[in-house]
């Protein structure tokens, strides 16, 4: 009799039992409205849910998949690939997905060639999402509203050097994974729109620049900035302030300058009568001023607006000439979001001779300038 009580306390005989029947501990990959994440069981992928993506609690499945679609192209696979369900799963906020790839199966493909594909919603093929890569890592992230097949590709489409300068009289583009070496300065005729793919870099050589005439469509990502800087700045080089020109727009010209990184130039943008888009941008270690603005002497202001940008210098040489953004004669500004640092003044305005314009700077954070943060002097 002992013994058999013992197996029932132990719950071995039939009909002992606990009272609910049901599993207390909560399936791993259980998520709810607070949000969490979903691992798959060897770790190379990770799907971290905030709260407010799902309404209710889901269990969550990972599986690899063996037969998955042939990438297209010149793209191949080089990570596992997985199937997350339930399928036909959609969060109402963003998800991020993280999945690891295999840097020996990249070959002679570089790393700004990876990208975090998804199966397509139509049921055939791939679609590109916008890829962060950790290359230190060797995983490659973007951001989800559904739930699919997700692999890691390259394009095994070598990246090319470029060599480049004088005059763009026509359309023109540089692509995602040109390296464009500028050995003479660039001009974008007024005619003409040169557009800039995210992830291209745009080396300048001694005393060169690019000049907007026409247009210039240079919209980075998140993932893919688009960087500006001296030829200098490779490894093993020493860049200085004020190597290149910087990029300038003159009258007429315009465009759009977004998710970008410009450093070593003399002025990092210098816009002249032009109205371009600034946002999104990393400006540094410039020579003279991050942004100069130089509006029109008439009675018309000119209208612009520099959003969510930091400028900054990295070192502690706080020479007097340079200012994170300098605004002169008429010009209706809107500074927002914006954080500027280490320069000789933050922002400055000076020079306004004909009307009163209007100075907006809103949610900035300026700070560790040699003097003031904001500095405005009219007239002269």
């Amino acid at each position: 009799m002992m013994w058999v009580i013992g197996l029932c306390l132990l719950g071995l005989v039939c009909g002992c039992s606990d009272d609910s029947g049901v599993n207390p501990d909560t399936p791993e990959n259980r998520i709810g409205p607070a949000g969490g994440t979903v691992h798959s069981s060897t770790g190379e992928l990770t799907l971290t849910i905030p709260a407010g993506a799902l309404q209710d609690d889901l269990d969550f499945t990972v599986e690899p998949d063996s037969t998955p679609d042939a990438a297209a192209g010149t793209y191949k696979i080089v990570s596992p690939v997985y199937s997350l369900g339930p399928a036909g799963t959609a969060f109402g906020v963003a998800a991020t997905i993280s999945l690891a790839y295999d840097e020996t199966a990249l070959g002679p493909a570089a790393e700004n060639s990876v990208v975090l594909c998804a199966s397509a919603s139509s049921g055939l093929g791939w679609e590109v999402l916008g890829t962060t890569v950790d290359s230190a890592m060797n995983r490659a992230a973007a951001p989800i509203t559904h739930l699919s097949d997700f692999a890691v590709m390259v394009d095994t489409v070598l990246p090319t050097t470029v060599e480049t300068g004088g005059y763009i009289y026509s359309d023109t583009t540089w692509g995602a994974k040109d390296t464009v070496l500028v050995t003479a300065s660039v001009y974008v005729t007024g005619e003409a729109s040169l557009t800039i793919e995210p992830g291209a870099r745009i080396l300048f050589n001694l005393g060169t620049g690019l000049n907007v005439y026409g247009n210039l469509t240079a919209a980075g990502t998140e993932g893919r900035p688009i960087l500006f800087t001296s030829a200098a700045d490779i490894a093993g080089g020493a860049p200085a302030a004020g190597d290149w020109d910087g990029i300038r727009f003159n009258r007429a010209g315009g465009g759009t300058l977004s998710r970008s990184v410009i450093r070593y130039g003399i002025n990092g943008v210098y816009i002249s009568e032009s109205s371009p888009q600034i946002t999104h941008c990393l400006i540094e270690e410039f020579k003279q001023k991050g942004i100069y603005i130089d509006g029109p002497g008439g009675i018309v202001p000119l209208e612009l607006s520099v959003t969510e940008c930091l400028i900054r210098q990295r070192s502690a040489d706080y020479a007097d000439v340079r200012v994170g953004v300098f605004v002169y004669e008429a010009v209706d500004i809107t500074i927002a979001d914006c954080a500027i640092s280490n320069c000789h003044y933050g922002i400055q305005f000076q020079g306004q001779v004909a009307i009163i314009p209007h100075f907006q700077v809103t949610g900035c954070d300026i700070r560790e300038h040699r003097w003031y943060g904001i500095y405005a002097l009219a007239g002269g």
